[in-house]
C-alpha cells in the first residue's frame, strides 16, 4: 500500500471551511500532509476522527529530516470509539525540512485532516 495524501485547508480568522478527512489506505503508511510554504506555520490544527468501534492511537510522527529544532518522540493519543480529537503541532517540532508532516493510527477507521 502507499502513503494517503491528505489536504491542507486553509482557513482564514472569521472564515468557516469544510474539513476533508482522510483515512490511511493501510495503518503502517498514515496519512502524509504537504503544508504549503505560505502557511502561517505556527498554526497548524491536525483533527481526528475515530469512526472505529473501539478506541484508536493517533500518532504525529517525529520528523525523519526535521530542523535543528525536530522533536525524536511521537506525540500521541487515545481517542475513544466515535471521538473526536485536536492537535495543535509546532512547526519546528513535527515537520520534516519540506513541510510535510506524518499521522498514523493503529486502524484505517481513523480519519485525520489538517487546517492552518
Amino acid at each position: 500500500m502507499a502513503v494517503a495524501k491528505g489536504e491542507c485547508i486553509k482557513c482564514n480568522f472569521n472564515e468557516v471551511k469544510e474539513l476533508t478527512l482522510v483515512a490511511p489506505t493501510a495503518v503502517a503508511d498514515g496519512v502524509k500532509f504537504e503544508v504549503p510554504k505560505d502557511a502561517k506555520l505556527e498554526d497548524i490544527v491536525i483533527i481526528a476522527q475515530n469512526t472505529g468501534n473501539a478506541a484508536q492511537t493517533v500518532v504525529v510522527k517525529a520528523p525523519t529530516n526535521g530542523s535543528y529544532a525536530a522533536t525524536d518522540k511521537d506525540l500521541t493519543l487515545s481517542i475513544v470509539s466515535g471521538g473526536i480529537a485536536i492537535a495543535r503541532v509546532e512547526s519546528a517540532k513535527y515537520f520534516n525540512k519540506d513541510n510535510s508532516i506524518l499521522i498514523t493510527s493503529n486502524a484505517t477507521t481513523t480519519k485525520v485532516a489538517l487546517a492552518y
